[in-house]
């Protein structure tokens, strides 16, 4: 809307004063002669005025539907958009036109792009299936889960369906439950599925790393429209058959669901829930009821780690009591009950656990901190510089050890003991704990300041949602955006120069 000139209704008509010659009879100016011209004067002047007034807001009133849509589409062409009615799909836009086109939003199915249709024939299996009524979207997990059937171990069935909202990846705002912004599209109905019957009406096909065949070229078959494939992993790049390091490999994907920070539909190990009981869970068992004659734990399946963790651990061991479970470098003889809180019991005897990664990549941080987490005891780590991978991420500062600060296994081990028979010192790694217990305040500042504001977070709830929206997302807006060569990884065996 144009600005309004300034016109002053608010204050008294100023009088105007006739020339008078005051050495001439004052009183034949005020008398009765002279009264009735000069209510005549005023009244006019009022009137007159109340009228440029009204005629001044008439002219200057907000726009009709007509003169609005003018408008819009003066905004629109100046941010390079054509005007369109609103419809099912919002105007294309960049991230600094969010704020300006944003009011747009979804109505309308049946303005579904017709490349982006699911529109089965009768003789169909979409069709046939009153199941798979009304879908909007399909996810086709096409490959195998290590050798199996993704429907027998990964989906569990042979389908599933979720009722999604679909944010625009444009807006930098949007994408995750923190701040979910302003949905794109409502109530989309997704169908994931492992039928390779449905192929053809598949939006997104998914594809496990470890189960592509080294070295072929992937396809589909012919099919008109453009498809999106997505590469599932949470293993290591430097441990995948196809792996992301070979840029030729990289290039047959799009979208990335992964637990990398880069990840189009990000799958952490630790999610927001385990980080919370950082400063929600208390202390499990506090110092001087830990074991003090072994205060060192590891738990290990894999004894030919790529980093050379084994030889490693094999040296540690030799410095410092450890009680190590599991198939490799065995010291107690027993094994542990794999996840539950059986487990976690057992971790929080002691007063260290390891939690060194199988290889040293961006971001490849597992399961095994969330259990150092959970059972409340100091994580040991193997950081190369502090950031591969990088814990920072995940942890407040000062509440981990990273052996890479020590130019020897021998180093490390004196450097817990030493730890561990110092209640004050040992302490201090779970400061975040004894801080959070104070008062629900001093917990909320913890979490805010100290944790959540190192973890760069963009979970969703429900990561095939989140698939759904990034699949709908590259369609529309035409992406050419492929996968590149993950190289973080560094050589094998470098932990064996720290021995």
């Amino acid at each position: 809307m144009r600005f309004r000139p300034f016109v002053q209704v608010d204050s008294p008509p100023q009088k105007t004063t006739k020339n008078v010659d005051f050495s001439s009879d004052v009183s034949e100016i005020n008398s009765k002669k002279y009264r009735p011209r000069a209510l005549q004067v005023a009244a006019v002047s009022a009137v007159l005025i109340i009228l440029f007034a009204l005629i001044s807001l008439l002219l200057e009133s907000e726009p009709t539907n007509a003169e609005d849509k003018k408008d819009v589409s003066k905004l629109l062409k100046q941010a390079k958009l054509e005007y369109k009615p609103v419809h099912w799909l919002v105007q294309k836009q960049t991230v600094n036109e969010i704020n300006t086109v944003n009011e747009y939003s979804i109505n309308d199915k049946s303005e579904w792009p017709e490349y982006l249709k699911v529109e089965p024939n009768k003789n169909s299996p979409l069709a046939k299936n009153p199941r798979y009524e009304d879908i909007d979207i399909v996810i086709l997990y096409k490959s195998t889960v290590f050798g199996g059937r993704a429907d027998n171990s990964f989906l569990r069935s042979d389908f599933k369906t979720y009722v999604c909202n679909i944010t625009n990846d444009k807006d930098p705002s949007n994408g995750h439950e923190d701040s979910p912004g302003k949905p794109l599209l409502k109530d989309v109905k997704v169908l994931l599925t492992a039928d390779t019957n449905l192929m053809e009406y598949a939006h997104g096909y998914v594809y496990h790393g470890p189960d592509v065949p080294y070295g072929r070229e992937l396809s589909e078959g012919s099919k008109e429209g453009k498809r999106v494939r997505i590469y599932h992993t949470m293993e290591s790049p430097a441990l995948t058959s196809v792996s992301l390091t070979l840029e030729s490999v990289a290039q047959q994907f799009q979208l990335l669901m992964s637990y990398h920070f880069k990840s189009d539909i990000f799958l952490p190990y630790v999610g927001r829930g385990t980080l919370r009981l950082l400063v929600d869970r208390p202390i499990l068992v506090p110092f001087h009821e830990k074991n003090s004659e072994y205060p060192l734990a590891w738990i290990g399946s894999n004894c030919n780690a790529q980093n050379g963790r084994q030889a490693y651990l094999g040296a540690l061991f030799k410095h410092i009591p450890t009680h190590s479970y599991g198939g490799c470098l065995n010291t107690i003889r027993k094994s542990v009950p794999r996840g539950g809180e059986s487990m976690l019991k057992i971790i929080s005897q002691y007063k260290f656990y390891i939690v060194m990664e199988n290889s040293n990549c961006e971001d490849y941080i597992t399961e095994k901190l969330g259990s150092a987490i959970i059972s409340s005891t100091v994580p040991v780590v193997f950081s190369i510089n502090g950031s591969l991978p990088n814990y920072d991420r995940y942890l407040p500062e000062h509440s981990y050890i990273n052996a890479f600060d020590f130019p020897s296994a021998k180093h490390l081990a004196e450097y817990l003991l030493k730890v561990s028979q110092n209640e004050t010192l040992y302490n201090s790694y779970l400061w975040y704990k004894f801080e959070a217990m104070k008062s629900n305040k001093r917990k909320e500042q913890i979490w805010k300041d100290d944790i959540l504001k190192r973890y760069l977070y963009k979970e969703t709830r429900n990561h095939w949602c989140r698939a759904a929206s990034s699949i709908f997302n590259f369609l529309y807006y035409n992406s050419n955006k492929t996968l590149h060569a993950d190289n973080s990884c560094q050589r094998s065996r470098i932990m064996t120069d720290f021995i």
